[in-house]
């Protein structure tokens, strides 16, 4: 059960987004939509001749996930509402 903080605090980050302090992001062809939450720890890296990477609106990626773009011809995505974890 999530109290009504949690449920206000849940609210805000869905409406402005969250990245926590200690995320790691390496990459110079990145979109973020809106409402994106990237939890503690998190690590967005794009290697040489990496591709681009689109994160939809309202998704979430939980702590310690990392997600890292090699050579590609079309743009790695994480569509809207998607939840991504370890």
């Amino acid at each position: 059960m999530v109290s009504a903080h949690g449920r206000k605090e849940e609210l805000r980050w869905r409406t402005r987004g969250y990245i926590a302090p200690s995320v790691t992001i390496y990459h110079r062809d990145l979109q973020l939509g809106t409402g994106v939450f990237i939890d503690e720890r998190a690590v967005i890296f794009q290697r040489k001749a990496g591709g681009p990477a689109k994160i939809g609106n309202n998704v979430c990626i939980y702590r310690d996930t990392i997600l890292e773009t090699g050579e590609a011809r079309r743009p790695r995505r994480a569509k809207s509402s998607t939840h991504l974890t370890v």
